[in-house]
């Protein structure tokens, strides 16, 4: 019987190279066969943002979203200018990493061959889209911005609301785009909701950020049966390290 691909979706790593490793093994990824789609936000945070890049471009059929931290470190590869705000977020752990004497040489291998490679967004044939942060739900796909793309947290609080408006009664929370059925998210980290498990909602928006990059997890999905699985808190994987405080 021919083997069925299956695909997987993982929420932001932030540096946590460990962690990442950790679910990939949960799952007994097939670095072949198997479709991995990232969320974005590989960069910012623990220390081992270049090991991360380099376990990702093992999987054959990687799917990487941008997301806003990535996109900040993009700019200090293009600038060379060190940007205040990302540098307190996180990114001073990717600066240092990249600028080590150990991965400096694989600076531009990486750029050319993952950095740049990333998609804004991927809607796949069954109408799962994969977005960083989240889409202006009134509009039409194509006409959101990659800024959108990266940054919006209106969306999944949005949809938060409406749940509650509803007293947990399943609804369809409306968006214009109809060939759209179900959102998978990262960006806005569930520990703020004082949980380190994926956020479902109605099984029509679901959040992958469970606080990798500060005192949660990495959850990885099975996009099919939504079935999930995690690290350990990565505190415990990089207790000398502050990570994104």
């Amino acid at each position: 019987m021919e083997k069925t691909n299956r695909i997987f979706c993982i929420g932001d790593i932030h540096g946590a190279a460990k962690a990442l490793e950790q679910v990939l093994d949960k799952v007994d990824f097939d670095y072949e066969n198997d479709i991995l789609i990232q969320l974005g936000d590989v960069a910012d945070g623990w220390s081992e943002i270049p090991q991360c890049v380099e376990t990702l471009l093992k999987c054959k059929n990687l799917i990487a979203i941008r997301g806003n931290h990535d996109d900040w470190f993009i700019q200090w590869y293009k600038t060379r200018i060190k940007n205040p705000m990302w540098l307190r977020q996180g990114g001073q752990a990717t600066y240092d990493s990249y600028t080590s004497m150990k991965w400096i040489d694989k600076l531009d291998e990486h750029y050319e061959k993952f950095w740049s490679k990333q998609h804004f967004k991927y809607l796949d044939s069954e109408g799962n889209l994969f977005v960083h942060g989240g889409i202006n739900r009134h509009i039409e796909l194509e006409h959101n911005s990659n800024t959108i793309f990266m940054w919006d947290r209106d969306m999944f609080q949005s949809a938060l609301s409406f749940k509650a408006s509803n007293r947990g009664n399943k609804g369809t929370f409306n968006l214009s785009d109809k060939r759209i059925k179900r959102i998978f998210i990262g960006h806005t980290s569930t520990v703020m909701w004082n949980t380190d498990k994926p956020i479902n909602v109605n099984d029509q928006i679901i959040n992958l950020d469970t606080g990798a990059g500060w005192n949660g997890k990495l959850t990885i999905m099975n996009v099919d049966t939504l079935e999930y699985w995690q690290s350990d808190n990565v505190k415990e994987l990089y207790p000398d390290e502050a990570g994104r405080r």
